[in-house]
């Protein structure tokens, strides 16, 4: 019989049940895969790694907006040309990068903590929600908010390259190769965290939904 590590997502034949990768004794079977991937529910549990970034990224973006307004509106409480009478012309422009700089991480950050409590206490964020993907625990323990803040961190560590500027681009292809080649679609903090991503088929009103909210997010950027 063949067995799946539920940490590493090896495949093995010991029968004694023990991954010879990670030693650990939690795994399950290939009958165990397909209960985990189908439920009567019609949530699957399978690789869909641009799902996943895309509603990602909504939720960061939709966390985003309203910080980046309260960060601009900060700027305009200097009286008009402080700034210039500060740094200069060449300053002022490394000032506003670094600013803007400072907006994003604390955007980040604050996600880090805000998508683990919306999670908690609503079961899933509005990205998530409009492109169909949940969280799931794959242990008899519930989700918990250390777990969850946790993940998020593994998140922008493993997932984002902690936004540095290439190194991002590289964490981000590589998790995007090993979610695709996991049977479950389970990407390293997943596997550390106990969590699995479970997806059901796109939902039309859903789709219009998230049309909508683009467009309102497109237009909403000129009030910055």
């Amino acid at each position: 019989m063949i067995f799946v590590c539920g940490k590493c997502g090896k495949n093995f034949y010991n029968e004694s049940c023990i991954c010879p990768n990670c030693h650990e004794l939690h795994v399950i079977t290939e009958e165990d895969i397909q209960n985990e991937k189908i439920n009567p529910e019609g949530w699957i549990a399978e690789p869909v790694p641009w799902r996943r970034y895309f509603a990602k990224m909504l939720d960061i973006e939709c966390l985003l907006l309203p910080i980046a307004i309260v960060m601009v509106k900060l700027l305009n409480l200097f009286p008009k040309g402080y700034l210039f009478s500060i740094f200069g012309n060449s300053g002022v422009l490394m000032f506003c990068w670094i600013y803007a700089l400072i907006t994003i991480l604390i955007g980040y950050f604050a996600w880090i903590y805000i998508d683990a409590y919306i999670v908690l206490r609503f079961n899933n964020t509005l990205g998530r929600w409009l492109f169909n993907i949940r969280l799931e625990s794959t242990n008899e323990h519930p989700l918990t908010f250390k777990r969850l803040v946790k993940r998020n961190s593994l998140i922008i560590l493993r997932g984002f390259g902690l936004l540095i500027p290439v190194v991002s681009i590289v964490t981000l292809i590589v998790s995007l190769f090993k979610v695709s080649n996991n049977i479950l679609g389970q990407t390293s903090w997943d596997k550390d965290t106990c969590v699995i991503v479970k997806n059901k088929d796109a939902n039309l009103y859903k789709v219009i939904l998230l049309i909508v909210l683009i467009i309102l997010f497109s237009n909403s950027i000129r009030f910055i």
